[in-house]
């Protein structure tokens, strides 16, 4: 494996690791249902890494989620739903806040809700 492949593979793990802990752990419940970071660590992920570890990220990181914390039955959905989210940005600009990741977020944040 080349230098770079490693480095994104460990960014990519703690980004994983970092979106399961702040789903799972760190939330407020509202309603039926939660509020938390985690998506905001998604969102990061998708704007510094390219697209197949974003979608990792994203993918893994709320099926750990939901299947540690007794909700296997959303896995599924999780997992597409931030599948789609991190296709909404890209890491390609030369600034993290560029115009396509700022218009991102209105379509981000509707998949997630």
């Amino acid at each position: 494996m080349r230098r770079n492949q490693i480095k994104l593979l460990c960014q990519t793990a703690l980004f994983t690791a970092l979106v399961f802990v702040m789903t799972a752990y760190l939330h407020i419940p509202v309603g039926r249902g939660y509020v938390h970071m985690g998506d905001g660590l998604i969102f990061l992920a998708a704007c510094l890494l390219p697209r197949p570890y974003a979608v990792g990220v994203g993918a893994c990181g709320a099926f750990l989620a939901d299947s540690l914390t007794g909700f296997l039955s959303w896995a599924p959905a999780s997992v597409l739903i931030k599948t789609l989210t991190v296709l909404c940005f890209t890491h390609k600009g030369k600034t993290l806040l560029n115009l396509r990741n700022l218009c991102a977020l209105l379509p981000a944040a509707v998949l997630c809700v």
